[in-house]
């Protein structure tokens, strides 16, 4: 495996890691990495990598390395915003190369390399967003490829992990860089939420990493926002039910949509894609617009006053001689204002949108 870190040399029977780290051993169809963790099995393929699946609970593979100190991979900045500490070479893997460059521009000038930017003391790269899924149910048993009624439902006993094959390339070159012998720790800077914990656990524990895992929270690409949140970055093991809550997620996902979709398509003969998400809100779309097709318009009634310039509306009154009653009341009578206030405010011009606020305006707007 030659991807600038650590060699790895294998005959037709076994093979070492020639790195003081973990063992390599294997035949030609399948290799298991033995480190004390959970296990990796490598299927032989005809790429240039082979495919990974990661056959137990994806967890926090730092736990048994030593750790950073308390403010250990916090990166500092001097009042001009020029980064402080040097000395240690550490890699950020965003979720998006957007993120990914607006990070290495806070740290300080770099070079554009394949698939990621290197600058003095830091490697920025990313995920493409999800670049490894939950294995299908073949991939557990060959019979799944035909899809059978009595064959369901499908639960996996032991959870399997692949790697996208189109986003392999980009895989590969995170790999490399989480096993270079310069690099002293990683910081997870994709998306705060239990999606983007997800993308880079997932990511770590194929690529047998055992550097320590340092975690950027941040919600704004505002360059203030970045050095906020790289000086002031917690341990990964802090995160870990955010992971789990991820994980929880993603099965029920699989379980669903594989289980579901199987079943009303083996019953109705014709593709029809089930999911957790999905159909629920479909659900909700077809009641709306039942609840729109069954819907009869009923008359109501407003009583305006106008007076002085000033306007005065009541609620909506369903019976029109109420509202004819009301409205008798209150022609030729005397309308008293009973208070008048008055304040002064100053208001800031908003800021620049960060993701979060964005969508919760849009989400306001446009429903």
């Amino acid at each position: 495996l030659d991807h600038g870190g650590p060699k790895l040399k294998a005959d037709g029977k076994a093979g070492t890691s020639g790195h003081g780290g973990p063992k390599l051993t294997g035949d030609n169809e399948a290799r298991t990495l033995d480190h004390g963790g959970p296990k990796l099995k490598v299927k032989e393929a005809g790429m240039g990598n082979q495919e990974k699946l990661f056959s137990k609970e994806i967890e926090d593979r730092s736990t048994d390395k030593e750790q950073l100190p308390e403010t250990g991979g916090c990166i500092f900045f001097d009042e001009k915003g020029k980064r402080m500490n040097t000395d240690k070479t550490f890699l950020v893997i965003a979720e998006k190369p957007s993120v990914s460059l607006a990070i290495a521009q806070v740290l300080g000038k770099y070079e554009r390399m394949n698939g990621y930017v290197q600058g003095n003391g830091f490697i920025c790269s990313w995920c493409l967003g999800h670049l490894a899924e939950y294995a299908a149910p073949e991939a557990y048993d060959p019979r799944y490829r035909n899809w059978k009624l009595e064959d369901l439902p499908i639960f996996p006993q032991e959870w399997k992990v692949e790697v996208i094959k189109e986003r392999m390339k980009q895989f590969q070159v995170l790999e490399g860089l989480l096993n270079r012998r310069d690099v002293e720790y990683v910081v997870n800077a994709c998306d705060a939420g239990r999606e983007g914990e997800m993308i880079f656990h997932r990511v770590y524990a194929l690529s047998r990493s055992r550097i320590p895992v340092k975690r950027l929270w941040i919600n704004s690409l505002e360059d203030k926002a970045i050095r906020d949140g790289l000086e002031n970055m917690k341990a990964d093991a802090e995160y870990k039910k955010l992971l789990d809550a991820a994980e929880c997620r993603a099965r029920a996902d699989w379980l669903i949509g594989m289980n579901g979709t199987r079943a009303f398509t083996s019953t109705y003969f014709k593709k029809l894609n089930i999911g957790r998400v999905m159909t629920p809100t479909l659900a909700m779309i077809v009641e709306r617009q039942e609840a729109i097709d069954r819907f009869h318009k009923e008359p109501y009634y407003k009583v305006i006053l106008e007076a002085d310039g000033i306007r005065a509306v009541s609620d909506n009154i369903a019976d029109e001689d109420d509202a004819s009653s009301l409205a008798e009341k209150c022609s030729g009578s005397d309308a008293v204002v009973v208070e008048v206030s008055r304040q002064a405010r100053t208001k800031q011009p908003p800021r620049l949108y960060d993701l979060t606020s964005l969508q919760r305006d849009a989400n306001r707007t446009f429903g």
